[in-house]
């Protein structure tokens, strides 16, 4: 399953695209249905639908580093606060995956050679060969 960190990047990549590209946040809300989309129009406005500081920042400088961190920030806090908005960010990234036609899997090969201890991530679909002391170790594709 794919990292909530992850899911996060790409939502907020595809936001600040669509505002990057002449579009608005609400030009982004109206490409999605409203059973995906409501719940993160609250993380970027308010009540009554007037911009909170972190969307008025990111529509100022769509590419500045500080505003994406601002705005994946933003979701990670409403996640931790309501857990069940994990499930709702996957439905997003799903379509916004489908909107801009990268729907493959990811598929990396990796060969690790060392006996430090090495942090492996983002395998999905892989085949992972470890190369430690003289002895080559084939771990299976981690692909559920």
């Amino acid at each position: 399953m794919e990292p909530v960190t992850a899911l996060i990047s790409t939502t907020v990549g595809y936001i600040a695209n669509t505002i990057g590209s002449s579009k608005s946040f609400k030009k982004f809300t109206e490409d999605f249905s409203s059973a995906t989309i409501d719940w993160i129009r609250t993380i970027f406005l308010t009540d009554d639908e007037k911009p909170k500081e972190v969307l008025i920042d990111l529509e100022k400088a769509p590419s500045d580093k500080l505003n994406i961190q601002a705005a994946e920030n933003a979701i990670a806090k409403a996640i931790r606060n309501e857990p069940n908005l994990e499930e709702k960010l996957r439905e997003l990234v799903k379509e916004i995956r489908e909107k801009s036609g990268d729907t493959t899997k990811k598929t990396n090969n990796q060969t690790i050679i060392g006996d430090e201890n090495i942090g492996i991530q983002d395998v999905s679909g892989s085949t992972i060969n470890i190369n430690a002391k003289d002895k080559l170790y084939i771990l299976p594709s981690l692909t559920p």
